[in-house]
């Protein structure tokens, strides 16, 4: 690993070389209209044109909303990489129609981490941002290098096909969207992290580790934990994937090696928030269990997510920062 100053200064330069490039292309590959090209999966014509005359009517076409402006990163279209939601909440629970009083993990504190955690996660970040340019200079975002082209993108199909697995079967993610009834105002589609069974239980199906929200110009805008019938995956105690994440790294084809690296990056760099977020989903389920024993809760359709967290890059580093800063006058 690189001395620490040296990856300060490698952050900073990767910041101030993203400044040029937050247009995050000019789609050299052409992705046309993909909003309007998707699949008509959610509204009519006469609906979707309803939605947009309000959607213009709140604020301008860079809101996303229901509009569902394509991911064309035009210059001056697309929002830059740098903070354009200055207020992060803190980790809550979100019981879909479970608990009157959802669980809230408590907010991540940095000071009470280790030099050597800050660190690792400062190497993450510059990982991730050395990624996010090489994608830039090809014209591409992290959502656009995993549709990779596609001209219909079909809402609930996993992109890519077949999804990303680690060659040494360590992992696996994908890229997909919902319906625009389902995601909101700001979010395009998401993308599902895994870990895989071992090999002695190469039988199972891999755990969910962490959901990525992303907004329309390929920003990572939250994070979150799903229920078991989400995604159907094997069921783990958060613990039990906590203790899997230090040096998290997916590895699938060396044609996404910068979306790979994105990816594991995004996990290790955020690994605090995701710890809580897991404990905070584990806290749910039992607040569900404690309310009615004999309930299915992992099976229960009205509860999808159980914790969700919002975040953004810059405010990560320029803590991380700050912490690293305190750790060492301290």
């Amino acid at each position: 690993m690189r001395p620490f100053a040296a990856q300060r200064e490698s952050v900073r330069a990767f910041r101030a070389r993203l400044e040029p490039l937050c247009a995050i292309g000019q789609e050299r590959e052409s992705m046309r209209a993909i909003g309007q090209e998707r699949k008509p999966l959610r509204a009519s014509r006469a609906q979707r044109q309803s939605v947009r005359a309000r959607a213009q009517e709140r604020q301008s076409l860079r809101a996303f909303g229901q509009a569902r402006k394509p991911l064309r990163a035009c210059r001056g279209e697309v929002e830059p990489l740098r903070a354009v939601w200055p207020q992060r909440e803190p980790v809550r629970a979100c019981l879909f129609l479970a608990c009157e009083k959802p669980v809230r993990p408590r907010p991540v504190d940095f000071g009470a981490a280790s030099t050597a955690a800050l660190e690792a996660m400062y190497a993450a970040a510059a990982l991730a941002l050395a990624a996010m340019q090489s994608l830039a200079t090809r014209g591409r975002n992290p959502v656009t290098e995993a549709l990779d082209g596609a001209a219909d993108i079909e809402e609930w199909a996993h992109y890519p096909d077949g999804d990303a697995r680690d060659r040494g079967g360590r992992g696996r993610y994908y890229y997909h969207v919902h319906s625009a009834e389902d995601l909101g105002g700001r979010e395009h589609g998401h993308f599902h992290v895994f870990l895989d069974p071992p090999a002695c239980e190469a039988d199972l199906a891999p755990t969910h580790v962490i959901g990525l929200a992303m907004d329309s110009a390929g920003g990572l805008i939250r994070l979150f934990t799903t229920n078991g019938w989400v995604t159907g995956e094997y069921w783990r105690e958060a613990e039990a994937i906590v203790a899997a994440l230090d040096g998290f790294s997916v590895e699938s084809d060396p044609k996404r090696s910068d979306l790979d690296e994105w990816v594991s990056s995004v996990v290790r760099l955020y690994r605090p928030q995701i710890v809580d977020l897991l404990r905070g989903r584990d806290a749910a389920l039992r607040e569900i269990f404690t309310r009615d024993p004999a309930s299915d809760a992992l099976e229960d359709r009205t509860i999808r997510v159980l914790s969700t967290m919002d975040v953004d890059l810059l405010q990560q580093i320029c803590a991380l920062e700050s912490a690293l800063g305190d750790a060492a006058t301290g």
